[in-house]
């Protein structure tokens, strides 16, 4: 289990897109129920997400990164998987594996910084 942590529309770009993907149906995406989401006051979400749905969302970056869907992703697309699957990557580096259940969980931050008015705030 890992917690991702990113803004509500990076999120919300996640959740409406990587089901679309074609993936193995070992990496299936399974959408956290809403007591595995904590929306933050700043416009920051903290979701669960369960070892296969972490694996969905890196395939589903690394194939539009690299031009692998038959989709017709723009440059904003490339942009996000690029960021959010090396944010993945990086934390999945560094993991420490845990000999129980209550072991400690990843935490994995997909936003630095948000760089454009959220609109929607």
């Amino acid at each position: 289990m890992a917690r991702v942590r990113c803004h509500r529309n990076t999120w919300a770009y996640l959740e409406e897109n990587v089901p679309k993907a074609t993936v193995a149906p070992r990496t299936a995406f399974c959408a956290p129920t809403e007591e595995e989401i904590t929306t933050e006051e700043d416009g920051m979400v903290t979701v669960a997400l369960a070892g296969t749905s972490l694996a969905a969302v890196l395939h589903f970056c690394r194939d539009v990164h690299t031009h692998l869907m038959t989709a017709s992703w723009t440059e904003l697309d490339r942009a996000i998987a690029r960021r959010v699957g090396s944010a993945i990557s990086e934390a999945m580096n560094n993991v420490i594996p845990s000999n129980g259940e209550d072991g400690p969980t990843a935490l994995i931050y997909l936003d630095d910084k948000i760089t454009a008015k959220d609109a929607t705030a």
